[in-house]
């Protein structure tokens, strides 16, 4: 059985509002302190001074946020968002500057105009933007009823649940049958493919990729109730070696054909095990968890940088083709390689992990004489993509993304390759009228996946399992990331996610029923 600490106290704050008022008086106070940090910075325009302001502020933000912290926090959807929007943006100017300056000996101005194509101003003018994006988001969020947040809660709290470890384990077998189908079957590929091997590689969303992804996220998701299970019982050692091997697969089969994927791997495991099993973030044994994963992680990113800078691996390779040729282990036998990989990784993180360039390059290069933008076009292509091609085939005649904004900036950025991101694509689509239409959008992508929980039929386990699927998005992905997938996974949500309600109510052995005594 699976217990709640402070399970009351909880309840009390969302049912009085207290809690979401205070939250948002506490979050409008930070973004209006940080509109005015970054307009100081635009006028100043020191990196050194930029970095120690940047730190203050997380330091400040971190012992702060602290009274208002709950494990149920990332169904605040928004306001997850905005908060790793944020916190993230300043955390890798902070991490980008220490790199370049330590490591390469040059300033991180220089790393700007060479790689990103801007300047230190128009990098905080794009800051001041993306706050402003931020506020908008939670003003239209607070329009949405308290309902359906407060429903969120409740159902991902799991009370007098009991699941049943046997059938977990069942349908994590499931999952690796199925996910071993997708590698024999060679459909399964690698970053340089597009994550799949397709007779139309120009349609990457066909219902069965994004139901494997489904599966997938699935995977993940049962591991993790199969480890909390296990807490509550005897945690035997056949069923460590058999969770050790599952999330091997999983990280492999999740993980390997897109870099970034790793990270999002560990991100989903890590608050959905603490959404679960209530249990504090912080402790001295999780901070030895969380530095070993970040190892790695590390690890795995110079790995497969590795891979890609050496071309070990065609875009026409299958991940099992990929094993089959074994190329890609010479990174673990071959010392010149692996001191290559590594070389290539440093100069990767000098300027991969860079954000919110993408939005100062348009400021940067924005043409003076017409203030030109696509009126939408972004948007509206964005949406038509989400249909699946049996329904539209002509979907794929459209162009969205960098493609698109190509039309309408001089930045080379956008003729090379840089990081999507909404904040950005609304002011290319919209100019400043994106800081209006675009946040409203996210929140009715936001209220719809709230609405799906609140439906009576959606178990508190799928539920939680919802929160899954979207926290990549809302969390390392805030600052990257198109509304094609932001469509696509609230598509993908409204199609499969009743087959997986039916899978999720097979291991549960008793209804549970919320108890709240006064």
């Amino acid at each position: 059985m699976i217990k709640i600490e402070n399970l009351n106290e909880n309840f009390d704050e969302v049912k009085d509002k207290s809690y979401f008022r205070n939250l948002n008086n506490f979050l409008y106070k930070f973004l209006i302190l940080n509109i005015i940090i970054n307009l100081l910075l635009y006028y100043i325009s020191n990196e050194i001074f930029a970095v120690i302001t940047y730190v203050v502020i997380l330091i400040f933000f971190f012992i702060n946020f602290r009274v208002y912290f709950r494990n149920f926090f990332i169904v605040l959807f928004a306001h997850c968002l905005v908060l790793f929007l944020i916190n993230l943006t300043y955390l890798t100017f902070i991490g980008t500057f220490l790199v370049n300056n330590f490591i390469f000996n040059r300033s991180l101005e220089d790393t700007m105009i060479n790689f990103f194509y801007c300047d230190l101003q128009t990098y905080f003018l794009a800051n001041i933007y993306i706050l402003v994006y931020s506020f908008s988001i939670i003003i239209f969020n607070n329009l949405l009823p308290s309902y359906y947040k407060i429903t969120a809660i409740k159902k991902i709290s799991f009370i007098d649940l009991v699941l049943d470890k046997k059938k977990i384990f069942i349908l994590i077998l499931l999952c690796i049958f199925f996910e071993l189908f997708f590698y024999l079957t060679d459909m399964v590929g690698s970053q340089q493919s597009g994550g799949f091997i397709l007779k139309n590689q120009s349609d990457k969303s066909t219902w069965y990729t994004q139901f494997y992804i489904f599966v997938v996220i699935f995977h993940i998701f049962l591991n993790v109730i199969f480890l909390v299970s296990c807490e509550k019982t005897k945690f035997i050692i056949y069923d460590k070696l058999f969770l050790f091997v599952s999330f091997v697969l999983s990280l492999i089969f999740f993980g390997f054909y897109e870099r970034r994927l790793i990270i999002i791997f560990f991100v989903i495991n890590f608050f959905i095990y603490f959404l679960i099993s209530k249990k504090k973030i912080f402790s001295f044994k999780k901070i030895l968890i969380y530095l070993f994963s970040f190892f790695i992680i590390l690890q795995s990113f110079a790995f497969l940088n590795t891979i890609r800078a050496l071309t070990l691996v065609s875009g026409t390779d299958s991940l099992r083709t990929i094993i089959q040729k074994g190329e890609i282990f010479s990174y673990f036998k071959d010392e010149k390689i692996n001191k290559y990989g590594k070389s290539e990784f440093r100069e990767n993180l000098s300027f991969r992990m860079f954000n919110n360039h993408e939005l100062a390059t348009l400021f940067y290069y924005q043409r003076q004489d017409s203030k030109e933008t696509l009126n939408g076009e972004l948007l509206l292509n964005s949406f038509i993509k989400m249909i699946p091609a049996v329904i539209y085939p002509e979907k794929n005649k459209l162009i969205a993304g960098e493609s698109l904004i190509m039309k309408i900036t001089d930045s080379p950025l956008y003729r090379l390759d840089t990081v999507d991101s909404l904040h950005s694509y609304s002011y290319a689509d919209l100019g400043f009228l994106g800081l209006v239409i675009y946040p409203i959008v996210v929140n009715i992508v936001f209220f719809v996946i709230y609405k799906i929980i609140s439906i009576k039929k959606i178990l508190s386990v799928s539920s939680v399992y919802i929160v899954a699927i979207l926290c990549p998005l809302i969390t390392i992905r805030a600052i990257e990331g198109t509304f094609i997938d932001w469509f696509i996974i609230m598509r993908n949500i409204i199609l499969f996610i009743f087959l997986f309600n039916f899978l999720l109510s097979f291991i549960i052995q008793k209804k549970f029923e919320i108890k709240n005594e006064n």
